[in-house]
Formats: structure tokens, C-alpha cells, sequence
């Protein structure tokens, strides 16, 4: 008796195949697939947002960089150089009042009104320098800020292409699961009947026949346009378990 059950065990054993899922698995597998293209196409607008904002934000400071460009060269550089023809007009006459150019050994009274008018030139002179050497550090301002945004401008525009790379890659993804789920709902026992009832409940006479020969005619959902029969079928149940 006992060598008898140990071979039906055997039996059972060897007889024995591995389940396998049914459509309403199938089904809510792809539910979960949706659920992560969904969000992964979110993170794509979100993304895209980012870079519109900040192609805004570039224009704006842009726009900043040339209002300070057209002002250093339309106002401050002609106002320094009219400085410094002033303080050149200021040195020819030092030098035709009697002060020698190249300076020297003069009397005492000469030497004394002459260094101070030397003195009061150089101060001109120092100011005109540095705010030349403002100016210029102001130009070499607008000039790096120009190059980073034109390197932010082009970054984005690369991001923006991989994002629409990307985007088509999920869109089409979404819908071939669109595809798949109308398809794998009718498979799962009695959703045949309440995706008619889904179907006959369309308003549009041409959408309703389409989606019924769909379910009757096993007619492509992709004829009535896929993604319109996954809504239908979304807002009726037929996906839920």
C-alpha cells in the first residue's frame, strides 16, 4: 500500500505544469505598464515647463545685456571720451602756460603753480582711467554673460529634442497599451456584454458602431482610433477588476 501511493505522487508530480495567467492579469499588468508611461510622460511636461522657463528666462537677461551693451557705447564710452579730450585740452594748456612737458628743474613760484595744476590734471586722468577699466570689466560682464546664454539657449534646445525623442517613444508606447487593453479587457469572462452597454451609451452614431464591431466583429480598435475606445472603456469599468 505504501509503495502504491508513493508512485501516484510520483505521477502528480510529473503530470504537474506551471499556472498560467489569465486576462485579467494580463490585464492588470498592463494597467501598472500605463500607470509608469503616465507618469514618465508628467515628467516630460514637467521638464519641458522647465526649459520654456528658462528659454524666458534667457531672453530677459538677454535683453538686460544689450540695454547695458548700447548704453556703455551709445552713452558712457562718448562721456569718457569727452572727458579725456578735456583732460587733454587740460594738459596743453599746463604746457602753454609755461609748465616744461617733459618736466626740469624751474624756479621755486614756477615749480609750485605747476605741480599744482599737474596734480589736479592727474586726479582727472586717474578718474577717466578707472572708469575705463569699469567700463571694461562691465563690457567683459556682458560679453561672458551673453556666451552662457547662448550655452544655456542651446542646452535647452538639446534637452527639448531628447524630451520630444523621448515623448514619441511613450506616446506610442501609450498607445499600443491602449491597443492591448481594449483587446485583453474582452477576453476576461462577462465584459464582453457591459463593454456593449459602454459602447451603445456613445452618443457620436458613428463612434458607437465602430466600437461595437470591436467587440462584435473583432474589428482593430485602432479603425476607431484607439486611445477614443480606451476612454470609453476606462469611464465604464470595463478595466477595473
Amino acid at each position: 500500500m505504501r509503495k502504491f501511493l508513493i508512485g501516484m505522487f510520483m505521477t502528480c508530480a510529473l503530470a504537474f505544469v506551471p499556472c498560467i495567467a489569465g486576462p485579467l492579469e494580463d490585464l492588470n499588468g498592463m494597467k501598472i505598464t500605463m500607470g509608469e508611461t503616465l507618469t514618465n510622460l508628467t515628467a516630460l511636461d514637467d521638464a519641458d515647463k522647465k526649459i520654456k522657463q528658462s528659454d524666458d528666462d534667457q531672453i530677459f537677461v538677454l535683453a538686460a545685456l544689450n540695454k547695458i551693451e548700447a548704453r556703455i557705447i551709445n552713452e558712457d564710452l562718448p562721456a569718457l571720451q569727452a572727458r579725456a579730450n578735456e583732460a587733454d585740452a587740460v594738459r596743453q594748456s599746463i604746457i602753454d602756460s609755461g609748465c616744461p612737458e617733459g618736466g626740469g628743474e624751474v624756479e621755486a613760484s614756477l615749480a609750485a603753480r605747476c605741480n599744482a595744476l599737474i596734480d589736479a590734471h592727474s586726479v582727472l586722468v586717474d578718474g577717466i582711467v578707472r572708469d575705463m577699466e569699469g567700463l571694461k570689466s562691465q563690457m567683459n560682464t556682458v560679453v561672458e554673460g551673453k556666451q552662457a546664454v547662448s550655452e544655456t539657449t542651446m542646452k535647452n534646445f538639446a534637452a527639448r529634442k531628447e524630451n520630444d525623442y523621448q515623448r514619441g517613444q511613450l506616446e506610442q508606447k501609450k498607445l499600443q497599451l491602449q491597443f492591448d487593453m481594449v483587446r485583453k479587457a474582452l477576453e476576461i469572462p462577462g465584459r464582453v456584454a457591459k463593454a456593449s452597454q459602454v459602447c451603445a451609451s456613445i452618443s457620436d452614431p458613428y463612434t458607437a458602431h465602430c466600437c461595437l464591431s470591436v467587440i462584435n466583429d473583432n474589428k482593430n480598435p485602432r479603425d476607431c482610433g484607439s486611445e477614443v475606445i480606451y476612454n470609453r472603456f476606462m469611464q465604464g469599468g470595463i478595466f477595473s477588476n
